[in-house]
């Protein structure tokens, strides 16, 4: 039944005596007009007598209607809502979004303190027997009180306490999740969901919204969509680092490329500090304009001392309104140079020198070492985790297939290039080492560098090739090797057109085997003379298990391998101490996996930093941060959003105030007089169209 908010109005109704007044005193006599017969007149005043009669009753019921709608809307009816509010006790969760952009701040108040003060104007609207449960996800402690509860004070208490974390919410997985796993004891007909977030894109993607609404239109409850962001987010943060080298041979110079973007609004100029061990290195000023909006890309530099384990580092930003882009943490790997084996002929392996010691530069940390493959048969100096470039294999005989074994189950990384040699007559049969592979020498003509594309399911390494390059170049070939048949679980880099890998993967023993497409050198193709062959391979090298340390986001899982032939161990993870501050004391952490081919994987991170961890006198690093995403601060409309959910009954507040008015609206109904005056707007159009409809002279 309707509510009226101002019923006096509806006394306007009387007026509609007045055009039944006028319609019936406006009746003019016919006025007498002599004709020499009234034969035709008669015969078309019998036609017309039905149409003047349905005209005029409907120009009096359009007349009456329009007066009746403006009274009925100048009194403010509303409606209550067809689900979600129930009728007795109310039943509320309140979510408050706790990802990092949330720390966003403006005006002395970070989003989230703005999240937290509104959430408690909802408690402060409920009654003594009302329910209400906290939930904060990205947060330490994602349910501080659930399920709902009438004691509204250890409610206040708790929401009081929460805090924002560092790590990236699906909001809308979230809210799938709890209304799929609510107590028994939780009505879901009349349930109130309050959302308080400030709705970054990553925080709300699009996957999982139809299941949203779907599922909150079924069970007849309201969701409320308050977005709560600062109304200025001026910022400047770090995209990213690259150190250089990424293993570092003993002491020296170390390079840290770092990346800078600056929202629109962002005015004024920001330096860049570099730490290297708790040791201040360099500070770089970038000015305003060179920001301006959009991008910056400059090198820092420093110098690093002797020592053991990883080298902990980190670039600084300024401070302003959003800390966690503020800075970002990398880390290098100390040894006295890791061994990368060329093997084959000077000829064969002149090209991977070049692209192991990039502009002859050894700070790179890889030392190459070449041998003929009769050295390599015959010598025994692979280490744990090393590198090895085989070019052109003469001959799959069982020698050179027992030394490949030997090295992958020492863990090394073996690359194999193609040559008119070995791979003539393909691969061989039986054994574990090529097992599920097939291939065959192809040769181009026409003339047309065959294009090579990203693979469908792009590999970390892909990605990463990708990222420094941007177009893959194209470049002659006469022929190629093309690998017809790989496991399921193969890593593929790049493709040809006929969806072979132009570079390909997968794990043998605790190593990892690759075969290459094309040689290391010139006889079959122009691929060494482009850049892509050293890029190709110098992020191969890095991304090697002893090439460089580990760098994920919070909330992503480090895969480290280790070459150890356990499925079990324990580990000392530590966190490395900022400049300044003490390391907390180092954790002991149990891990498992299938096989001892696997990596280990670790995710017990916290928090951003770099993370020592140790077993049986290894070690290696992983460098944590905010992921980078989550700092765009990109934010989604949240009307249009709430518009998005129907049909559920999604209500969306992007100031206080609104959330003041969208909860009065929810619990007293919505409001009709918008659609009462597009109605009497209608009947005015009908009723001019009916009074302009030409009468004959005479007629009443």
């Amino acid at each position: 039944m309707p509510i009226f908010l101002a019923p006096w109005f509806l006394m306007a109704a009387a007026a509609v005596a007045v055009p039944l007044a006028l319609h019936l005193l406006w009746r003019r006599k016919p006025s007498p007009v002599a004709f020499s017969t009234l034969r035709f007149l008669l015969a078309a005043e019998v036609r017309t007598r039905r149409s003047r009669r349905l005209t005029r009753i409907l120009l009096l019921a359009s007349r009456v209607l329009v007066v009746l709608l403006l009274a009925l809307a100048f009194a403010r009816p509303k409606l209550p809502l067809a689900r979600g509010i129930s009728a007795g006790n109310r039943t509320v969760l309140l979510v408050l979004d706790a990802s990092a952009s949330m720390r966003c701040r403006h005006g002395g108040r970070s989003a989230f303190q703005l999240a937290q003060a509104r959430a408690e104007r909802v408690l402060d609207g409920l009654g003594e027997t009302d329910k209400a449960a906290v939930l904060v996800p990205g947060a330490t402690e994602t349910r501080p009180l659930f399920p709902p509860t009438s004691e509204l004070a250890k409610a206040r208490a708790r929401l009081r306490a929460a805090s924002p974390g560092l790590r990236r919410v699906d909001l809308v997985s979230e809210l799938n999740g709890l209304l799929a796993r609510l107590p028994p004891g939780v009505d879901r007909g009349g349930l109130e969901v309050h959302l308080f977030s400030d709705f970054q894109e990553t925080a709300w993607p699009a996957e999982g919204r139809h299941a949203l609404a779907t599922s909150a239109s079924a069970a007849g409850m309201t969701l409320f969509l308050n977005q709560t962001r600062p109304e200025v987010a001026a910022n400047a943060g770090i995209v990213h680092v690259s150190p250089r080298p990424p293993v570092l041979p003993g002491a020296g110079a170390v390079d840290v490329d770092t990346g800078l973007r600056a929202t629109a609004d962002f005015g004024r100029a920001v330096s860049a500090t570099l730490w290297l061990d708790g040791r201040k290195q360099d500070v770089l000023p970038f000015a305003a304009e060179e920001l301006a909006g959009g991008a910056a890309s400059r090198s820092l530099h420093a110098s690093a001392e002797a020592g053991t384990g990883p080298l902990a580092g980190r670039v600084e930003l300024d401070e302003d309104a959003f800390a966690p882009d503020n800075v970002r943490y990398f880390c290098i790997h100390r040894r006295s140079g890791m061994a990368v084996w060329l093997v084959g002929t000077p000829a064969e392996t002149f090209f991977l020198r070049a692209a192991t010691l990039p502009g002859g530069d050894p700070r790179g940390g890889f030392v190459p070492q070449l041998r003929s493959w009769t050295e390599f048969l015959a010598r025994a100096d692979a280490e744990p985790g090393g590198v090895f470039f085989l070019c052109n294999p003469p001959a799959w005989d069982s020698a050179t297939l027992q030394k490949i074994d030997a090295c992958l189950n020492n863990g090394a990384t073996v690359v194999i290039f193609p040559g008119d040699g070995a791979f003539a007559g393909g691969l061989p049969s039986g054994g574990a080492l090529f097992d599920g592979m097939a291939c065959a020498v192809r040769a181009e003509s026409g003339g047309v560098p065959p294009r090579l594309i990203l693979s469908a399911r792009p590999s970390g390494l892909e990605k990463r090739v990708e990222g420094v390059l941007g177009a893959v170049p194209a470049f002659a070939v006469k022929k190629r090797l093309a690998l017809t048949r790989l496991p399921a679980a193969a890593e593929r880099v790049l493709e040809y057109a006929d969806g072979t890998p132009f570079l390909a993967g997968v794990a043998r023993g605790r190593g990892r085997l690759w075969i290459a497409s094309a040689p290391a050198d010139r006889s079959w193709t122009d691929w060494p003379a482009t850049p892509l062959f050293v890029v190709l391979h110098q992020e191969l090298l890095r991304g090697t298990p002893a090439g460089a340390a580990a760098a994920v986001e919070l909330g992503e899982s480090a895969e480290i391998p280790w070459p150890e032939d356990v499925r079990e161990a324990e580990f000392e993870m530590e966190r490395m101490a900022d400049a300044g501050g003490a390391a907390p004391p180092p954790a002991r952490i149990i891990l498992k996996r299938r096989t001892a081919d696997e990596p280990f994987r670790f995710a017990e991170f916290a928090e951003p930093g770099v993370y020592r961890l140790r077993r049986s006198g290894m070690e290696r690093g992983v460098a944590v941060n905010v992921p980078a995403d989550e700092c765009a601060l990109k934010f989604r409309n949240v009307k249009e959003e709430a518009r998005a959910l129907a049909p559920a009954d999604a209500l969306a507040a992007a100031t206080p105030e609104e959330q003041e008015a969208v909860l009065a609206m929810a619990h007293s109904g919505r409001p009709l007089w918008p659609e009462l005056l597009a109605a009497a707007f209608l009947l005015l159009l009908a009723e001019t169209i009916l009074a302009g409809r030409p009468k004959m002279r005479g007629a009443p």
